[in-house]
């Protein structure tokens, strides 16, 4: 999926304003008519990584086409953890890094980390990742996914007795 040079302007323009952090944002088509819908980063480290927020909010005015990030401090190529993700949401992804103005780009594929090697991200590459990684590939065997925000330990969940 190309962006158009308007599409790509509002994204680069979006993820200076919010240099040193990832901007993050989505593409949809909303009464024929394609955006750029920028979302608020609310990841705990925000300069690591994103995590959207209001997917659901833009879901429900039109179809969402791809998701868009920003790589603030490093080449705009998808990390493991963009591939990983990337499949997951089964749509397009584009990354763009905001000081060199370089596009990166990857969709779904069929893409699996190897077990060894992973490049850790919480929520996205972590424990519970490779231990469903290894389940489904092994044994054929589909775990439940579940929301793991950063930190979630902290603020009084218990995320192993709430969803094992």
């Amino acid at each position: 999926m190309n962006l158009t040079k308007d599409l790509q302007g509002e994204i680069l323009s979006h993820a200076k304003e919010e240099y040193p952090r990832e901007s993050c944002g989505l593409v949809a088509v909303v009464k024929g008519r394609i955006r750029y819908f920028p979302r608020k980063n609310i990841a705990a480290t925000p300069h690591e990584h994103f995590v959207l927020d209001g997917y659901e909010e833009i879901e429900d005015r039109g179809e969402i086409i791809s998701i868009i990030h920003s790589h603030p401090s490093t080449n705009p190529d998808p990390s493991e953890a963009d591939r990983v993700a990337c499949e997951k949401s089964e749509l397009p992804w584009h990354i763009v890094n905001p000081q060199t103005e370089r596009w990166g780009y990857c969709e779904p594929s069929g893409y699996e980390l190897p077990y060894v090697g992973r490049e850790f991200v919480h929520g996205v590459v972590d424990c519970y990742t490779l231990w469903k990684d290894w389940y489904k590939r092994e044994l054929g065997i589909e775990m439940n996914e579940y929301d793991r925000r950063d930190e979630w330990w902290l603020q009084g969940q218990d995320l192993y007795r709430n969803n094992f």
